[in-house]
């Protein structure tokens, strides 16, 4: 439930920010059904400035829309960071257009990575960015980073918070965090909703008072920088593997730094006969990743233990209907590969402890060295009644029996193929 006051706040924050007036030139980017429309609508009346609005097929088009922003000389649009980038790779294969008209663009709605930010900035470096975070709760976008025009940090800020807001930062006991420590964002003024419809439970759990004071907790771990806030994922995206809590935003934005990754989730779960979960990582490439090459890179920026055990690549990044990554779909994906595979494991698993076995019984029987390989067993002493000796224990001790052809020793060119064959045997 959205209140006038804070619409109208956030509204106005707008305008003095980014000092919009009737000159510019807006577009509804966003279906009305997001709380990001709310602004795009007002503000142009309040200022009395034209607003256009495209059809949905145009909105689905990252590179139709910024035709129709071009032609109709827009100023200010905002887009979620993921149409940004898609219209940057587009540019590699056509002509860019000049967008000499369009002065801002607000980013909003997912995190924004460096990477997309330096890439348009080579484009065109004189269109101002802007990192925008918010919630529907607090009737959208409550903090702004204006990102400056030459950027080479690692990650982007969220920045302060707009007009008549104020926030604070707890750690998970419920205490103020210091500067550069991480906790959750609590956010409180004029921007807050009345609540959710029939849902008296929700409402308090997430809108809870401290210090006397009414708050949202966001859910959103972040951490203040040179005073900026920084985001840093959801706190329910953590977890723990082996009773170390793990951030998976850390590890997926090393992971996306290495050449050839699009992107990438990383999920913590099960699998096989493990009792511990461990970390699995899904990724979107546009051709094969060496994973051993992979690892030994993220071994410079990460602890061991923060290190995927598996790895599968997507076809693509699912997405939902407004644009945002549906993180359910690809956990989903991930997670039936798991499945997939499990059967695999276990009895690739059982096989290399069977083989394991076995090798040590004929070690054990002819009194070899454990360490033996490629030796032929010829050239380990083996003669034709020592080996017809080991013939009668191994089909007694395994129950099967010896195809005529494997009764002479010289037919295994080494001890692992006598081993193979034993195991391909054993029932």
């Amino acid at each position: 439930r959205l209140t006038y006051k804070g619409v109208e706040n956030h509204a106005n924050s707008k305008i003095a920010l980014l000092k919009l007036s009737e000159d510019d030139r807006f577009c509804l980017s966003f279906s009305m059904g997001f709380v990001a429309s709310v602004w795009q609508i007002l503000v142009p009346i309040y200022l009395g400035a034209p607003l256009f609005i495209y059809p949905k097929n145009v909105l689905k088009n990252t590179l139709f829309l910024f035709d129709c922003i071009d032609n109709d000389k827009v100023s200010l649009i905002s887009l979620i960071p993921n149409q940004l980038h898609a219209y940057c790779i587009v540019l590699e294969k056509r002509k860019k257009l000049p967008l000499e008209y369009l002065r801002r663009i607000i980013l909003t709605g997912e995190k924004l990575e460096a990477n997309v930010v330096r890439l348009f900035k080579q484009m065109y470096p004189n269109i101002q960015l802007i990192n925008a975070y918010g919630q529907s709760e607090c009737c959208d976008d409550t903090f702004h980073y204006l990102i400056p025009e030459i950027f080479d940090g690692d990650d982007v800020p969220i920045g302060s918070p707009i007009q008549n807001i104020a926030y604070v930062v707890l750690d998970g006991d419920g205490f103020r965090c210091h500067t550069g420590i991480s906790g959750e964002l609590l956010i409180t003024g004029d921007c807050l909703a009345n609540g959710y419809i029939d849902a008296e439970d929700e409402n308090l759990s997430k809108f809870i008072f401290y210090n006397g004071v009414k708050y949202f907790k966001t859910g959103d771990l972040v951490r203040v920088i040179d005073g900026n806030l920084l985001f840093l994922g959801r706190i329910d995206n953590q977890f723990k593997v082996r009773g170390v809590r793990i951030e998976p935003e850390e590890i997926e934005h090393v992971i996306e730094n290495y050449p050839g990754i699009e992107w990438c989730l990383v999920l913590s779960s099960k699998i096989n006969t493990r009792a511990e979960a461990v970390l699995v990582c899904g990724y979107v490439a546009g051709q094969e990743v060496n994973i051993n090459s992979l690892r030994q890179y993220m071994k410079s920026y990460l602890s061991e233990y923060k290190i995927p055990t598996l790895f599968y690549r997507l076809e693509k990044i699912p997405r939902l209907i407004n644009g945002k990554i549906d993180r359910i779909a690809v956990t989903s994906r991930i997670l039936k590969n798991i499945i997939d595979n499990e059967q695999y494991l276990l009895e690739s698993e059982k096989k290399n402890k069977t083989k394991e076995v076995v090798k040590n019984e004929i070690v054990s029987f002819m009194g070899l060295a454990s360490d033996v390989h490629d030796m032929s067993l010829v050239d380990m002493g083996v003669d034709s009644m020592s080996y017809i000796e080991l013939v009668v224990y191994l089909e007694k001790e395994y129950d099967f029996e010896f195809d005529d052809d494997f009764l002479v020793y010289s037919r295994f060119s080494s001890i692992d193929e006598l081993v193979d064959y034993v195991c391909g045997k054993i029932k």
